[in-house]
């Protein structure tokens, strides 16, 4: 597979998104949850905020079904106690949406 390379209307699109319709400030803390076939937007995404140094944390998570998807996530999350800003929670899957939580995990 060939590594992409990122052009810029697409990193103006990026940081769009960040900007305009996520707000991100540099007290926020972002996960950015992904699935395989989504892993180069997440990417992108995850890059232009590490440029930011805003504190950010990627979570993969299998299609559909994915077992083991609450505990990494919830591994992921902060500590409520050090959260200054928001925590922001970017999802990319590309055909669905399938993760829905019943619960909201305890952080680790």
């Amino acid at each position: 597979m060939a590594a992409s390379v990122i052009d810029d209307l697409v990193w103006s699109g990026v940081n769009n998104l960040l900007d305009s319709y996520v707000h991100v400030e540099a007290t926020d803390q972002v996960l950015v949850l992904y699935t395989s076939d989504s892993h180069e937007a997440a990417a992108w995404v995850y890059a232009a905020l590490e440029v930011r140094r805003i504190c950010v944390s990627r979570v993969w998570m299998a299609p559909l079904h994915d077992d083991g998807f609450v505990e990494r996530l919830a591994s992921a999350l902060p500590d409520p106690s050090e959260v200054t800003g928001r925590i922001v929670v970017l999802t990319f899957e590309r055909d669905t949406m399938s993760h829905s939580l019943r619960h909201v995990p305890e952080p680790a």
